[in-house]
């Protein structure tokens, strides 16, 4: 009989090894999860103001009026599209299917 750790063992059971793969790939999904909230916060931050916000999360009819708003008014108007990116990024505002932008984490 071969001398082995009692670790090596259980490391060979095909329950084992397929519940570590399980969860490296749970852990993945996690990391993916994540990562989809960046290019949301990185495209308000750099454009949010103006109605580019309302237009990423497909609110075309609020982002267009938000847009126009700010254009009519020489630019006053965009204090609407501030606010409004700051509800955005504090997760105020659903999309237009009534579902959060984020899962709250």
């Amino acid at each position: 009989m071969p001398l082995t750790l009692p670790s090596d063992l259980v490391e060979q059971r095909p329950d084992i090894r397929a519940a570590e793969r399980l969860l490296a790939a749970r852990n993945a999904q996690i990391g993916v999860e994540a990562a989809h909230r960046f290019p949301q916060v990185s495209l308000l931050g750099l454009i949010g103001i103006g109605g580019i916000g309302r237009f990423y999360i497909g609110d075309i009819g609020i982002g267009v009026a938000q847009l126009l708003v700010g254009w009519l008014t020489c630019g006053i108007g965009l204090i609407w599209s501030i606010v409004d990116a700051i509800l955005i990024l504090t997760d105020k505002v659903p999309d237009p299917q009534g579902r959060p932008l984020r899962d709250g984490t």
